[in-house]
This record gives C-alpha cells, sequence and structure tokens, in this order.
C-alpha cells in the first residue's frame, strides 16, 4: 500500500518501501534460474558430467547476471518516473541549498551579496578530507587481517580434523560475525568523519556520508570473497563462504530490526504501565497520555540510510557471485519478504514517526547501482578466467586466447550495458506526453495573461489619449 505509506511516512520513505518491493519481484526471474541451475548440478554432482554443467552454467549465469542486472535498474528507472510523477515531484528541482546544522565556520562578508554567512578556508576542508584517506586504508588493513585470522584458523582446524568435518563451518561463521561487527564499526566512523569534515549543505553531507559507507562496507563484506576468488581460486571455499555471509546478515539484520524493536516496546510498555500505576496510586484522577505522547519517548527514525545501505550490498552478493552460489538470488528474495515488514514493523512500532521529505527518486543510491551494476561485468568475466571454465570448454584454447575471448566478452558486456541503457528511456512515453501537455496548458495561461496585460495597457493608453484630447478641445 505505497499510497498509504505516503499519506502516512512521507515520500522519501515511501521511496524505500517501492524500491525494495519493486527490487524484490525483479529478484523471481534470477532466483527460479539460480533454482534450476542448483537441481541440475545436484543432479550430476559426483558423475563424469559435473565439470561441464559446472563451466555451462558459469558462463551463462555470467551473462544473465549483466543482463538482469541492467535490465532490471534500467525499468526501475521507469517506474521511480511514474511514480514521481504520480506524487507530484518528477520536476522537482534536485539539491535544495539546505544548510547543515552541525557546520561551523567563521563568520564573513559575502562579496557578491553584503550579507555576513559562515564560510570555511580551503587549508581547512582540505585538511579535513585528509584524514578520511589512512582512516580508509587502516579499515582495509583490519578486515584483512580478520581474513587472514579466519584462514589461519581454518588451517589449524584442517590438521586436527578430517575435510569433511562440521568443525571446518566454524571459521566461516567466525568471519561472518566478525563482518558483521566490522560493519557496525565502519558506520559509525563514517558519520563520524563526515561531520568532521564540516559540509557546509545538507545534501553534500548525505552525498559524502553515503560514498564512506558504501566503501567502508563493500570492502568489509567483499574483500573476503575477492580474496577467496581470485587469490586462493577455490569455488568450493567460495561458496560456502557466500552462503555464510548472506544468511548471517538475514539473520541479524531481523534479529537488530524486528526482534529488538519488539523487545524494547514490550519493555517500553512494561515501564509505562508500571509508572501510570505508581502514578495511580499518587493522583487517582490521572490519565494515560496519548499515542503522540508514548511516541514522543521512542528513538528517532534517523534516515533511510542503513535501510539503503543493507540491500545495495545484498545487490552486490547477487550480481558479483552468484556465478558461484546460484542461489543467492533465492536467499535474497526470501530475506526481502521479510526485510520488507521488519522495516515496516520497526518504523511503525518502535521509532517516532519521521517528519515528511519529498524526493523524486533514490538519488545517489541509483549511481552506487550502476556502479556495481559495471563492476559486475568485471567480476564475473575475471572469475571465467581463474576458474578456468572456458579452458574446460575449449581444452585446445591457449592462454593468452582465453585472455582475449575473456576481455573481448567483457567489452561486449560493457557495449551491450550501455546500450541497454540507451535504448530503454527514464521516462515513460506516456508521461512526457503529459507533460508537453501540462506545458502547452501553461504557456498559453501565460499568452493569454499577456495578451490580456497588454489589452489592459492599450486600453489605458487609449483613456489617456482621449483625456488630453478633451483637455486640449476645452483649451480651444
Amino acid at each position: 500500500p505505497l499510497d498509504l505509506i505516503q499519506k502516512y511516512f512521507g515520500l522519501k520513505i515511501t521511496m524505500y518501501f517501492a524500491w525494495l518491493l519493486f527490487y524484490t519481484k525483479c529478484l523471481v526471474v534470477p532466483s527460479i534460474a539460480g533454482i534450476i541451475a542448483y537441481l541440475v548440478l545436484l543432479r550430476y554432482e559426483g558423475t563424469p558430467l559435473e565439470d561441464y554443467y559446472n563451466d555451462q552454467f558459469a558462463v551463462l549465469f555470467s551473462l544473465f547476471n549483466v543482463l538482469w542486472s541492467s535490465i532490471f535498474l534500467e525499468l526501475w528507472k521507469r517506474h521511480c518516473a511514474t511514480l514521481a510523477y504520480n506524487w507530484g515531484t518528477l520536476d522537482m528541482p534536485g539539491n535544495p541549498l539546505e544548510i547543515n546544522p552541525e557546520f561551523k565556520g567563521v563568520t564573513r562578508e559575502n562579496p557578491a551579496t553584503g550579507q555576513k554567512e559562515l564560510t570555511t578556508s580551503l587549508k581547512d576542508r582540505v585538511r579535513r578530507f585528509c584524514v578520511t584517506v589512512p582512516v580508509f586504508i587502516a579499515s582495509i588493513g583490519l578486515t584483512f587481517a580478520a581474513l587472514l585470522l579466519t584462514y589461519f584458523l581454518k588451517d589449524q582446524l584442517k590438521r586436527r580434523t578430517s575435510e569433511d568435518s562440521f568443525l571446518l563451518v566454524i571459521p566461516q561463521v567466525f568471519l561472518s560475525l566478525v563482518v558483521v561487527g566490522l560493519s557496525m564499526l565502519y558506520r559509525t566512523l563514517s558519520f563520524k568523519l563526515t561531520s568532521y569534515e564540516n559540509h557546509c549543505l545538507q545534501s553534500s553531507y548525505e552525498t559524502f556520508l553515503i560514498i564512506k559507507l558504501v566503501l567502508f562496507q563493500m570492502v568489509n563484506n567483499f574483500l573476503p570473497l575477492f580474496y577467496t576468488a581470485f587469490y586462493r581460486q577455490d569455488l568450493g571455499e567460495l561458496k560456502v563462504q557466500l552462503a555464510a555471509l548472506m544468511l548471517t546478515r538475514q539473520v541479524t539484520s531481523f534479529f537488530t530490526e524486528s526482534g529488538m524493536p519488539l523487545v524494547k516496546r514490550i519493555i517500553f510498555q512494561y515501564n509505562v504501565a508500571d509508572n501510570m500505576a505508581k502514578a495511580k496510586k499518587e493522583d487517582p484522577e490521572v490519565t494515560l497520555g496519548g499515542g503522540a505522547e508514548l511516541q514522543s519517548v521512542m528513538p528517532e527514525y534517523t534516515d533511510t540510510i542503513d535501510d539503503y545501505l543493507e540491500m545495495m550490498i545484498q545487490f552486490g552478493y547477487v550480481v558479483l557471485f552468484s556465478g558461484a552460489f546460484p542461489l543467492a538470488a533465492c536467499c535474497a528474495f526470501v530475506n526481502n519478504i521479510m526485510e520488507g515488514r521488519g522495516d515496516a514493523f520497526k518504523l511503525c512500532s518502535g521509532m517516532q514517526r519521521p517528519f515528511s521529505t519529498r524526493v523524486k527518486n533514490i538519488g545517489v543510491w541509483q549511481v552506487v547501482l550502476e556502479s556495481i551494476g559495471f563492476l559486475a561485468i568485471a567480476v564475473n568475466c575475471a572469475m571465467l578466467v581463474v576458474f578456468g571454465h572456458f579452458k574446460k570448454i575449449a581444452p585446445s584454447m591457449t592462454a593468452a586466447g582465453t585472455i582475449l575471448l575473456v576481455v573481448a566478452l567483457e567489452h561486449a558486456f560493457v557495449i551491450l550495458k550501455v546500450i541497454i541503457m540507451k535504448i530503454v528511456p527514464d521516462t515513460p512515453a506516456w508521461i512526457e506526453v503529459e507533460i508537453a501537455k501540462a506545458e502547452r496548458c501553461r504557456q498559453e495561461v501565460l499568452l493569454n495573461e499577456w495578451r490580456r496585460a497588454g489589452a489592459t495597457v492599450q486600453i489605458q493608453e487609449e483613456t489617456l489619449q482621449e483625456k488630453e484630447e478633451e483637455k486640449q478641445q476645452e483649451k480651444q
């Protein structure tokens, strides 16, 4: 019920739920494809045809990931334009000049306007921005150290247990929990660094905050997978690692977004009832506060940033590495069904009602999605080389020929994605027609106003001329 969400929570939150709903519906196609691939591979597991089907499906899934992600993003743009048109924000100007409330500077006179305003020097801005780089490099080192520790534990367990022991899963679970913990740490770092940078405009603050969050979280969540895929080159371990990361994020997300708000609400209601019982003893005429009073003591809902960021990481898992784990899209589909319910429960039961904000799209998150789409092309093509899928399909092909083929395939994927972006218009044709009609009506109204104004001026001029003629006749 997007219209009901829009009336109660405003457009910004509604746009998030609209994107989540559209993304979940589009996940049906890769989910079905992944289930079919998984069943086929399971059917031929342990047979001479296992490697053949693994190689065939790897190549097909690489092409499928690029096609699906490209078409999904273009269809979302059209759907977003339709929603914005229906809600009256399609022609809304972007990046309003809203001052960041945390901005601190020196009061100086603006030479253009002559008014006093807060400003900062270029040297101060550069100095503050330079702090981010070493912190980001340190975060990469911290994630990499946790990754090495995981493999050290796994090697130690391999020496003391058999190859098929369930204890070998413990390092993967440990790594998944470390990734979740580091995600919380990097989130706090991103907010503190962005506040330290002292951005003047609120739009600039949000953009740089999202950039930091995306970079930190991508390094934290994708570095273990890149290390396993391209350094250790272990396809089986990559499957287990991806499954562990996705399932761990789903469980922790469900607990933090649904479980914790429910527990807090129960405790809150118990405390309110206890306090009211004590107040009743002191004053029998006291009445329980209304819903607004109860909601005022609940925690504030800050923004949709965390919700979007969680979905961006999931989207990366699906389009980057589902060739190794075909059920990734299916896991994401099931998670998103619970995610939508969990987010709705969190907003309605555990948070204050946020202020309404008008938006016309998902903003910088669209750029993040497009970037992940282009990165998926490089990752999927590189995995075809690393795991030797082309080499197994065509054993006579040389190493140089394989690399040239994959590079050509990568360029073809990029061209295909660009072609899809160009041939699919971002705005549906019927909306363009409606906008043209509205613009024509607006021009006609302006033209009529100009004509009326011109006629009024002409009448005034004629009246003045008649008065002058009358005065001249009186003089004569």
